[in-house]
């Protein structure tokens, strides 16, 4: 691509998508899922689909992906006004060393605090993607990312388990230091089952063989 060139759909081409997933699927569909985080980068085009959406579809909501900076009071409410109802983003880490390690945006808590203020205010709920079990995470790190969100107030949590990507600087990183259990490796499906980063000690093991059965009660008890 070119440099500074964005290429988006269209809110008038991504409705006529949504009208066709409700003809196929009819009175099962409740709700639409986007996976993009581009969406609430453009103003204009929140602005035309906070017009047409609510029109077609006055009773089903859409979740979506969001960075948080571009999480300003016209953009909210415009997807307040559109009937968003949860909007999902990534917050990493409690550790800000290891944000920094995984070269993740390093959000300031403000930035953070205010972006969920203005989503509470309008109703919309938020949920946090967390990684756990990142090349040396301590335990305490892992626990601070949960007491983190707990304390920002968010709504929901969905961690997963670091998987070292090929390709990725994290993925060259581990091989170069003879981390990956590449006999685990093989009979991993998912990021959500269990690790495949040697190093950790019992606790951490522990942690991440537990973490998606435990997570809630971390947050819950904070």
């Amino acid at each position: 691509s070119q440099p500074g060139f964005l290429r988006m759909r269209g809110a008038d081409d991504l409705l006529a998508e949504c009208v066709r997933y409700r003809e196929i699927c009819g009175d099962a569909l409740k709700l639409f899922c986007w996976g993009d985080d581009m969406a609430v980068m453009s103003k204009p085009f929140l602005r035309r689909w906070a017009e047409i959406y609510p029109k077609e579809f006055p009773s089903t909501p859409f979740a979506l992906n969001a960075t948080l900076n571009f999480l300003d009071d016209e953009v909210v409410e415009l997807l307040a006004q559109a009937g968003c109802n949860l909007v999902k983003f990534g917050l990493e880490s409690g550790s800000a060393r290891l944000r920094k390690f995984m070269r993740r945006p390093d959000y300031k808590e403000e930035v953070v605090k205010e972006a969920l203020d203005r989503l509470a205010r309008h109703g919309i709920n938020s949920r946090a993607y967390v990684i756990v079990g990142c090349p040396t995470e301590t335990r305490e790190e892992l626990l601070s990312t949960f007491s983190l969100a707990a304390d920002l107030g968010i709504d929901t949590v969905r961690p997963s388990i670091f998987f070292p990507y090929p390709g990725t600087p994290l993925h060259t990183w581990c091989v170069e230091r003879e981390l990956i259990d590449w006999e685990n490796l093989a009979s991993v499906r998912n990021y959500y089952s269990s690790t495949v980063i040697r190093g950790f000690d019992g606790d951490m093991l522990f942690l991440l063989d537990r973490i998606m059965d435990i997570y809630p009660i971390l947050m819950n008890t904070h």
